[in-house]
């Protein structure tokens, strides 16, 4: 009996991993496992993340870059599909429609994980307070301090969305689903489109929290599945319409600690003072604070700000391409001979040191005013070798030396 039940032992989420990994890339195995907030749980069995609890993923390449920069993909919404496909190595992943099917909590934290695999856990964006105008260029944000929310609750049916809910006082039984990173998507350009985000105030991407009721109103009708065992459409948007507020926030509150998600909000306090900092000397031009100071006011400016949770975490538009493709490809050729195909192949990570470790070189060879080294073929051709005198002198091999 113990030996066929053995024999019979459901998989482990290790072993289920282990079987869909595609390892046929010897130059891109996989680097990291990142954490999956829905466990794989809400994947049918065909999904190649069906009850997966982590996830593989390859470092970014400089061919995965020209997917981020690519005008087509940007304008069409590809790039995070794509990217997506490119670096999870799992068997038929080309095959799944990563917008549709995946949802936006499980793509999220994969983004983010590849971001930070290459980039490093650091961003530094540009914000403008939309109150007082000031520009803070020194805006930290630690990727690692986001807390990644791993579902809680288990579908009413393991491979499927489909969840059950009752509120406090059992008056209200709601059937919900998470949702996908393509209605993810649409609910985020609801917010970047209210009439408060008007002046952008951040990097692209960034947007501030909304309580906007178009926002709300649409977020209930796509989660909502059947209300009270009626899921007629149009009846779950007339309860949407007319939910009383605490019943509303109640459901939201539920689906947002324990749904599958990365909490990707920064909380943004703008401590500015306008007025008189100093006393300024009309014969001398010297400036000392101020001995008034009583109209200096505080700019206090608060708000919340969602991150984005698709490809632009990465920072990265076509109009880039020059800086981040080009101009690193010339340098690594010309200083480091690298080939172009060789270039595309390599790890971003790997090529940022490369650019940092050049620059230090050159700095180097400036200070001892010196040739700077470089493998470029120009500089590597017997004739410029001789001329430079980087001929090296052969010496006779002992086997083939003669003794008379």
């Amino acid at each position: 009996m113990a030996v066929t039940a053995f024999l019979f032992k459901e998989k482990s989420p290790n072993d289920l991993l282990k079987e869909r990994m595609v390892l046929n890339d010897k130059l891109r195995t996989p680097t990291e496992l990142v954490p999956l907030p829905s466990k794989g749980l809400v994947y049918p069995e065909d999904h190649p993340f069906h009850l997966l609890e982590f996830v593989p993923i390859k470092s970014l390449t400089i061919n995965d870059e020209h997917i981020l920069l690519n005008i087509a993909f940007n304008k069409l919404d590809l790039v995070t599909s794509e990217i997506i496909k490119s670096c999870v190595p799992l068997k038929n992943i080309e095959l799944v429609d990563i917008n549709k099917s995946i949802l936006s909590g499980d793509v999220a934290a994969i983004l983010y994980a590849m971001r930070m695999n290459s980039y490093g856990t650091v961003m530094d964006p540009a914000f403008i307070c939309p109150k007082c105008g000031k520009k803070y260029n020194d805006f930290r944000i630690d990727l690692r301090a986001i807390p990644l929310n791993i579902m809680d609750i288990s579908p009413i049916k393991i491979g499927s969305n489909r969840f059950h809910y009752v509120n406090k006082s059992k008056s209200l039984q709601i059937e919900f689903k998470f949702l996908t990173y393509e209605e993810n998507e649409y609910l985020a350009g609801i917010m970047k489109s209210s009439s408060e985000l008007e002046e952008s105030i951040f990097e692209t991407g960034f947007s501030m929290a909304s309580s906007n009721s178009n926002y709300i109103t649409s977020l209930l009708n796509f989660s909502i599945i059947s209300v009270n065992g009626n899921s007629d459409k149009q009846s779950i948007n007339k309860f949407v319409r007319k939910m009383r507020l605490r019943d509303s926030m109640e459901f939201r509150n539920y689906i947002s600690k324990n749904g599958p998600m990365l909490l990707a909000t920064k909380e943004v306090i703008c401590n500015d003072y306008s007025g008189d900092y100093v006393d300024v000397n009309q014969d001398t031009g010297e400036e000392t604070p101020a001995k008034d100071q009583s109209n200096l006011t505080s700019c206090d400016y608060e708000t919340v700000l969602n991150l984005p949770i698709n490809h632009e975490i990465f920072s990265m538009r076509p109009e880039h391409k020059k800086e981040i493709l080009l101009e690193p490809a010339f340098i690594m050729s010309y200083y480091a001979g690298f080939s172009w195909s060789e270039y595309l192949n390599y790890p971003v990570a790997y090529k940022n040191f490369y650019m940092e470790r050049i620059n230090t070189e050159i700095k180097r060879s400036q200070e001892k005013q010196s040739d700077i080294p470089t493998k470029a073929p120009h500089n590597n051709s017997s004739d410029i070798r001789s001329l430079t005198g980087k001929v090296k002198q052969s010496t006779p091999n002992a086997k083939m030396q003669r003794f008379t």
